[in-house]
C-alpha cells in the first residue's frame, strides 16, 4: 500500500496540502477488510478495528507528508511494523 502511494506521490503531496488525507482515510476504512484478514465475526468490532488501523495509517501518512517523504518505503513500513508490535497504554 505504501509502494503504492510513493508512486504517486504528486497525488499524496495534493491530498496532504488541500487537507484531504482524512477523506482517504475514510475511503480506505472502509476497503481494508478486502486487502487484510477479517479480525472479527462481529461487523461492530470489525468496523472499530478498521477506523482505528485506518487512522494509524492516515497518521502516518501524514508525518512522511509533512517530513517531505524523505524515508523510503520501507524504512516507514519498518517503523510502522514496530509501532504496532507495542502494545497501547489506554489506561
Amino acid at each position: 500500500h505504501f509502494s503504492f502511494l510513493k508512486r504517486n506521490m504528486e497525488y499524496l503531496s495534493l491530498l496532504h496540502r488541500n487537507d484531504l488525507l482524512p477523506a482517504l482515510t475514510a475511503k480506505f476504512s472502509c476497503l481494508l477488510p478486502q486487502f487484510m484478514p477479517v479480525w472479527s465475526e462481529d461487523p461492530i468490532e470489525q468496523t472499530y478495528r478498521s477506523a482505528f488501523i485506518a487512522a494509524g495509517i492516515d497518521a502516518i501518512l501524514v508525518v512522511w507528508a509533512e517530513n517531505g517523504f524523505q524515508q523510503s518505503v520501507d524504512e516507514v513500513v519498518e517503523i510502522a511494523k514496530r509501532a504496532h508490535g507495542k502494545p497501547i497504554p489506554l489506561t
